[in-house]
């Protein structure tokens, strides 16, 4: 059931139905014209994620060499992005990137399908300090079942590796921001995860180890709070 705001995504939960919004992975779909922002609006589109690995026109992605922060069009799109009251992903983003963002708006963002670089030191996954300032404003880290991202052997990654990343976070006071962000699309999954049909083995995993409560808001409590926050209504707020 595709939402583009509070109202629908609230009428879709309480009608017991599976509520969704449609993304961008990599702002290099707009071209680096924001126009084409407001193209994907009115098509339905509520979150962008700035980059992929790579460069783009808004920015450097996480594996560019020396890589550098937020272009001049990526600070527009971020200030358009968040008039606009959709949703800033920093997932793949360079750690500068990362920080212009954090400069650029004072808003909740998120880092939709990331770990902890603390457990495991890929440049994919978020800093302490990242994790915290997502925290402090009130935004939504999505964990990442990628095996690389994982633990350092990725070869010998295990469904229970997610949970250092878990226990990590929830050190760092994030319980409520966690929500899942497992990669389906082609990544390599960990031993005992193959794909979605498997999320009830995860759900298992989470509340053994911790508790229901926990558990129920990493696999959608804390992603739908996020989300009717994030989605306000806004009249006219698909300008340039």
């Amino acid at each position: 059931d595709f939402c583009g705001n509070t109202a629908e995504w609230e009428r879709s939960v309480a009608a017991g139905k599976n509520p969704c919004l449609l993304s961008i992975e990599g702002s290099a779909a707009l071209c680096g014209d924001l126009e084409k922002l407001s193209e994907a609006y009115e098509l339905g589109v509520r979150l962008v994620t700035i980059t992929w690995n790579g460069a783009c026109e808004a920015g450097d992605g996480c594996i560019v060499p020396h890589a550098k922060g937020l272009t001049a069009f990526g600070k527009q799109l971020i200030a358009g992005l968040a008039r606009r009251h959709m949703i800033i992903d920093v997932s793949h983003l360079s750690d500068a990137g990362f920080y212009d963002v954090a400069q650029e708006t004072s808003g909740a963002f998120i880092a939709s399908h990331s770990n902890s670089r603390r457990v495991c030191g890929h440049p994919r996954n978020l800093t302490d300090e990242q994790f915290c300032e997502i925290v402090r404003r009130g935004g939504l880290v999505g964990l990442n079942f990628y095996t690389r991202f994982l633990r350092e052997d990725a070869e010998h990654a295990v469904s229970s590796d997610i949970l250092g990343h878990v226990e990590h976070f929830l050190e760092l006071g994030g319980e409520n921001a966690l929500a899942i962000g497992a990669d389906f699309d082609g990544a390599s999954m960990p031993e005992g995860i193959t794909g979605a049909q498997d999320m009830t083995k995860v759900y298992e995993l989470l509340s053994g180890r911790y508790s229901q409560r926990i558990a129920d808001k990493i696999f959608f409590g804390n992603a739908s709070e996020f989300i009717k926050t994030a989605l306000t209504d806004c009249k006219n707020c698909n300008t340039i």
